[in-house]
């Protein structure tokens, strides 16, 4: 966990190619973020995904590029102290392949797939995962294809730390980011992890998503 003030700042490219959510050297800014509102249901969407999704879930939220998201958590109530385990849930509405880049190990997603606990005042209480700039070598299968129509669910852990919830009651907000602006990954860079190495050939990485995006829901918080 990490308070408000622990911001992460990428400051040179060899950070940038060991910490996963930033792009490595001559990848694209990251873009603006997408702010539209929920989105129906696609009826060729992945049926084992969409059968398995418990009743605590968000509505789809269009991430542009023809990505829908949303986010599941376990059956409530909630408590400080409680460890959740959130489900991701990313949708190919369009009629080619989409890659999402991902990484598998979640301490490793802050600025990539994150999560912002808020009070009802708006005050933040909380951003996680802590930043950690290097520890995780980047892979082609941190990049999973989803097929048109398919649903890819990823987990992700998502702490109430007594610590930072302690006094708070009532409904806090939750706010799940995933943003992305890699679409190439070339090699060549020293790094704390080792030198990096081409992905995808070092050419641009066929049907990547890149945007960013945000879901949020309300979090009931028990005494």
């Amino acid at each position: 966990m990490q308070s408000v003030s622990r911001i992460l700042a990428v400051t040179s490219l060899a950070l940038a190619a060991c910490q996963p959510a930033q792009p490595p050297s001559g990848g694209p800014v990251t873009p603006p973020a997408h702010t539209a509102g929920p989105v129906a249901a696609n009826a060729n969407a992945d049926a084992d995904a969409d059968a398995n999704v418990g009743p605590n879930v968000s509505d789809w939220v269009d991430a542009g590029g023809e990505l829908s998201l949303r986010l599941e958590l376990p059956a409530g109530p909630y408590h400080a102290g409680d460890r959740l385990t959130a489900r991701l849930h990313f949708r190919n509405d369009g009629s080619a392949p989409m890659r999402l880049y991902i990484v598998g190990g979640e301490a490793f997603r802050a600025q990539q797939s994150d999560f912002q606990l808020s009070a009802a005042d708006g005050r933040v209480l909380d951003r996680q995962p802590d930043p950690h700039p290097h520890g995780y070598v980047v892979t082609e299968a941190d990049f999973p294809e989803v097929a048109p129509g398919a649903t890819k669910l990823v987990e992700q852990t998502l702490d109430l730390s007594p610590g930072v919830l302690d006094g708070q009651a009532g409904v806090l907000r939750l706010r799940w980011s995933y943003r992305n602006g890699v679409t190439v990954w070339k090699g060549g860079l020293q790094t704390l992890d080792g030198p990096t190495r081409n992905l995808f050939g070092g050419k641009p990485i066929p049907g990547i998503w890149s945007g960013q995006a945000t879901v949020e829901r309300t979090l009931p918080l028990a005494p």
